[in-house]
C-alpha cells in the first residue's frame, strides 16, 4: 500500500521535510517513488509547497496520507476532510479524550472540596466548646 508522508531532511535544529510517496512498509529515509512537495515548519507561517496535480494523481491511485500530513494539507486547503476519513476519527478520539480529562479534573476538584468540608466539620466537632460567658447579674429576689 502506498502512503504519502513526510520525510525529514535538513540539519540539526533546522528541520525541513519532503512530502513523498512511498510504500507504507519502507523506511521514511529510503528511496521514494516520487517527491511531490516540501514543508518548512521553521518559517513564519509554516511554508507548504505541494504539486496539487501530483497529489490528486496519487490520491486517485490509492495512496493514503499520514495523519500528520493530512492535517497539514487540510489546513492549507489542499485536501478535503472527506479524502482522509481517519482524520475525522482521530479528531473525535482527541475530543473524547479532552472531555474525559476535563470530567476527571472536575471530579477530582469535587472530591477535594468534599474532603475539605468534612475536615472542617470534624475540626468544629472536636473543638472544645467555649464556656458561656457569665454576666454579673444581680440575683433575682425569690418569689413567695
Amino acid at each position: 500500500m502506498l502512503s504519502i508522508r513526510l520525510a525529514r531532511v535538513g540539519r540539526v535544529n533546522l528541520p525541513s521535510y519532503r512530502i513523498v510517496v512511498q510504500e507504507k512498509t519502507s523506511a521514511p529515509v529510503s528511496r521514494a517513488l516520487e517527491i511531490i512537495g516540501s514543508f518548512d515548519p521553521k518559517s513564519e507561517p509554516a511554508k507548504v509547497d505541494v504539486s496539487k496535480e501530483r497529489l490528486d494523481h496519487w490520491l486517485k491511485a490509492g495512496a493514503q496520507p499520514t495523519l500528520s500530513l493530512a492535517e497539514l494539507l487540510i489546513k492549507q486547503d489542499l485536501l478535503k476532510v472527506e479524502q482522509a476519513p481517519e482524520v475525522l476519527h482521530e479528531r473525535k478520539r482527541r475530543e473524547a479524550a479532552k472531555k474525559r480529562q476535563s470530567d476527571k479534573r472536575a471530579w477530582k476538584d469535587q472530591v477535594a472540596k468534599d474532603i475539605k468540608a468534612r475536615n472542617e466539620a470534624k475540626q468544629k466537632a472536636q473543638a472544645k466548646p467555649e464556656p458561656p460567658k457569665q454576666e454579673n447579674k444581680e440575683p433575682e429576689p425569690e418569689k413567695k
